[in-house]
């Protein structure tokens, strides 16, 4: 599935935030895959997770997504 670029996944890391109660900054790791159904077709899902200071949870959010190529 890689090797005709249908199936391509991917991870990353930058800074993240929220503006919830009084706002917080954290580290922010991505990952998913994105599907090639056909040239003008993606699928994608995604994991990502937003790690904040001790004193707030850190969140977990789930994306699903489907895109139009042109």
């Amino acid at each position: 599935p890689f090797k005709n670029g249908k199936l391509l996944p991917f991870v990353g890391a930058g800074i993240g935030g929220t503006t919830r109660d009084d706002g917080s900054v954290g580290l922010t790791v991505t990952g998913g895959v994105d599907y090639r159904a056909s040239n003008k077709l993606t699928a994608n899902g995604s994991v990502v997770w937003l790690a904040f200071d001790d004193d707030q949870d850190n969140e977990v959010d789930f994306i699903v997504g489907l895109g139009y190529n042109f």
